[in-house]
């Protein structure tokens, strides 16, 4: 790790105006140090690892940085470097920047499935062709806006942990009102949260007037620990919003040690006004429960709880683990009793229910089970997260695949045009490799066991 001022000099915005004028110079004759201080904090901290926070590292410039090349791309055979390293001398630094390093970074996700030099080639084939191939719809359909990747829970399925508001991890509302003043025409769903709890933004009311001054019409969503005051959910039902409400289980006890920092007595009353208040729709409010071995006695009760509060109806996800859930297979055919008889309780007390076809990759044997993504996804033509940072990911299951990133830090807003660079990197070769491989057995290795419905 260099100094403190070494670290500084590699983020000096002096460093880009040349990129900035000449955004078509060849990446081969640009330094690193010109387009490290325009990237987000997560490219920035993916380029300064690779250099090793090296000051005269960074001044090298990339046509002779195959060590450099060669370490992001462990395993890549000396032809296809060649072929990278050729291809720098033809690329403008703005499609390094907004196609190559994103790949630079999916490369270590994709590489388990992929031979790694076929990756590579694959790759630079989209991106020679990418301004001529076939385009998918001009906007998605789904649009979900991280809001925030602020929480004040610590649940135990859960990475996402800042111990309450943090105004450095949510969008700048200038940002949020202009991706709403563009998209807000074209999208059927609009979802307001992410990785975090957007309920806990104190100005929440100032992001959702934006979809007022935009006169969005179609489906408004969000998910929500339910930690805030009755007063915010209120406001957003009277918004018209589909609620979704994480609950995982009517014991308390249980509750709590799942959603670690919950009051479960207070959300509790606070469902219950919810549920009061949105009686004539009872769609609007939804359950949301994730299953892990803890809550599975809780399956059947979250339905009757579902029917007791007003709610019309229950979604079951199965927790994503990163190691083999060897109690998903000891215990399969209890879980799918379980759902068996919360099936056939929804349907007798009339409610909706949906529960994932698969547990761990096995098939569930009931009739009335909904597709998962594990089955078949279409979600990376149809929609995409932005996260709070602007960085485009591909689904709403938090997969890490980057698109690339729709604002560039430290350039002005007022000189980036977002409906141009969405649609840019919306049909880029990021997108177009992922999707090409979305349901084969290449896919991202994140996509395996997917649960999404």
């Amino acid at each position: 790790m260099v100094g403190e001022s070494n670290t500084k000099e590699l983020f000096r915005y002096e460093n880009s105006k040349r990129i900035l004028k000449h955004p078509e110079t060849p990446s081969a004759y640009v330094e690193w140090r010109e387009f490290i201080p325009i990237l987000s904090d997560k490219y920035g901290k993916h380029v300064g690892n690779l250099l090793g926070w090296s000051h005269a590292k960074s001044k090298k410039p990339l046509g002779s940085s195959r060590v450099y090349f060669e370490k992001n791309f462990k395993g890549v055979n000396q032809d296809i470097m060649d072929t990278w390293m050729y291809s720098l001398s033809k690329t403008p630094i703005k499609d390094f920047i907004d196609f190559h390093l994103p790949f630079m970074k999916n490369y270590s996700e994709l590489s388990d499935n992929w031979n790694s030099s076929e990756l590579v080639s694959e790759y630079l084939k989209l991106y020679k062709d990418h301004s001529k191939g076939k385009k998918v719809n001009k906007f998605p359909e789904k649009i979900i806006i991280e809001t925030t990747k602020s929480c004040n829970f610590s649940c135990v399925m859960c990475s996402s942990r800042t111990n309450g508001f943090r105004e450095e991890y949510t969008m700048p509302l200038i940002d949020f009102g202009e991706i709403i003043r563009v998209f807000s025409p074209h999208s059927r769903v609009i979802r307001i949260n992410g990785y975090g709890e957007a309920s806990i933004i104190p100005e929440l009311k100032k992001y959702v007037d934006c979809l007022n001054e935009y006169e969005y019409n179609g489906i408004r969503e969000i998910i929500t620990n339910l930690s805030s005051s009755y007063e915010v959910y209120k406001f957003l039902a009277e918004e018209d919003f589909i609620i979704e409400v994480s609950w995982d289980a009517t014991d308390k006890e249980i509750f709590e040690k799942i959603r670690v920092g919950s009051n479960y007595d207070k959300m509790f009353d606070t469902l219950k006004k919810l549920g009061g208040k949105i009686s004539s729709n009872p769609e609007r409010l939804i359950l949301l429960s994730t299953i892990q071995e803890i809550n599975i006695d809780q399956i059947v009760s979250l339905v009757d709880l579902a029917h007791e509060i007003g709610s019309g109806m229950v979604i079951f996800n199965m927790v994503k683990e990163k190691e083999e859930s060897k109690w998903k297979k000891t215990r399969f055919e209890e879980i799918q009793t379980k759902f068996l008889e919360a099936s056939q309780r929804a349907k007798r007390l009339g409610i909706k229910l949906k529960i994932p076809d698969h547990i761990d990759g096995v098939p569930l044997k009931i009739t009335n089970t909904t597709r998962s993504s594990e089955s078949y996804c279409d979600r990376p033509f149809r929609e995409v997260q932005i996260r709070w940072d602007t960085e485009l990911i591909v689904c709403n299951m938090f997969n890490p695949y980057s698109l690339g990133i729709l604002y560039h830090p430290n350039i002005p807003r007022n000189k980036q045009n977002i409906k141009k660079r969405f649609k840019r990197l919306w049909n880029g070769p990021n997108a177009r490799l992922f999707r090409a491989i979305i349901n084969t057995n290449k896919r991202h290795p994140y996509c395996e066991k997917c649960y999404y419905i």
